[in-house]
């Protein structure tokens, strides 16, 4: 059995081969490879062409195709009729997370490339808590996942721009690693837009949540996936 994620570094005609000789091939994706109106040209760029033929295939040619959640899976029943939903879900013995005590409710907010716009629709919600001295005493957020690209500019600056509010910047972390951006945290903002991309997006964040003790606060979108609980 060959199972992968997302891609192999052998072309379709050996993957053919391999199955003739009896190899049976699972393929695994937790992420939409259709992109929705409106996504960053990060997206736009990264799966306009290599996922609409590369993915596809891979679906094409698999015995089997892994989903996360039902939204990937109608997309992905275009091109197989064997396919199983598994949820995207950490191993809590895999992640402890140990909190100090603060003073303060520690927000965080986490972005990547394809969380920009998700993350920028916060701007209203930052500018009304500036005005609030009290509020802004309460509370520190902690921005996590900065990776240096442009986007990340105009995230801080949400926050720079505001004397009242305090905060800090986690810096990107490898996989291996990233956990430890859940770290003293009591509260995480989960905003998602309405496109059929975060339709698609697994509920890995809440999971990650509940492993942490986070308390997550996010778009009713979340409510439709495998994993539902949170204030929205």
């Amino acid at each position: 059995i060959l199972i992968y994620n997302w891609d192999v570094p052998i072309t379709a005609p050996k993957l053919g081969e391999l199955q003739a000789k009896g190899v049976k091939i699972i393929y695994v994706i937790d992420d939409s490879f259709e992109v929705s109106e409106g996504n960053l040209d990060y997206l736009e760029s990264y799966r306009r062409e290599y996922v609409k033929n590369r993915v596809k295939q891979h679906m094409l040619i698999a015995n089997a195709v892994i989903t996360s959640n039902g939204a990937l899976t109608l997309q992905a029943m275009q091109y197989s009729d064997n396919i199983a939903v598994i949820p995207n879900f950490l191993d809590p013995e895999d992640f402890k997370s140990t909190k100090e005590v603060s003073n303060k409710l520690r927000v965080g907010i986490f972005s990547n490339a394809s969380h920009i716009e998700n993350t920028l629709t916060l701007k209203g919600a930052i500018n009304s808590i500036s005005k609030n001295k009290d509020l802004c005493s309460k509370i520190e957020f902690v921005l996590c996942g900065n990776d240096g690209q442009e986007g990340w500019k105009e995230i801080i600056e949400m926050f720079s721009k505001k004397k009242n509010i305090a905060y800090t910047v986690k810096d990107y972390k490898p996989i291996e690693e990233y956990f430890d951006l859940y770290s003293n945290l009591d509260v995480a903002l989960l905003p998602l837009l309405g496109t059929e991309f975060n339709a698609c997006r697994s509920a890995l964040k809440l999971n990650e949540c509940a492993i942490a003790n986070i308390l997550p606060v996010g778009s009713a979108l979340y409510t439709m996936k495998e994993l539902n609980s949170l204030v929205v």
